[in-house]
């Protein structure tokens, strides 16, 4: 994540760059992040019927991180610090 912008009630806003150019309509990617939650069973069931990209797994700055597509063509985040 490059930027985090908290909005009204709360709600957060996280901003990214993109590994390469966004085609076919599909310039949202949605983010899913965790605390304690069980976020490995989360990243199988929105992976359930798409396709990984980068498998959820730890990373060199500490935390968890996996993206995909779900099957309705959707990029996801999954991310727990």
């Amino acid at each position: 994540m490059h930027m985090v912008l908290e909005a009204a009630g709360g709600n957060v806003l996280l901003l990214s760059d993109a590994l390469g150019p966004a085609s076919g309509g599909r310039a949202v990617s949605l983010a899913l992040a965790f605390g304690r939650e069980p976020r490995r069973e989360a990243f199988g069931q929105v992976a359930d019927g798409g396709r990984v990209q980068y498998p959820f797994e730890p990373q060199p700055w500490g935390a968890h991180d996996g993206e995909l597509e779900d099957k309705y063509g959707v990029r996801r985040q999954v991310v727990q610090q």
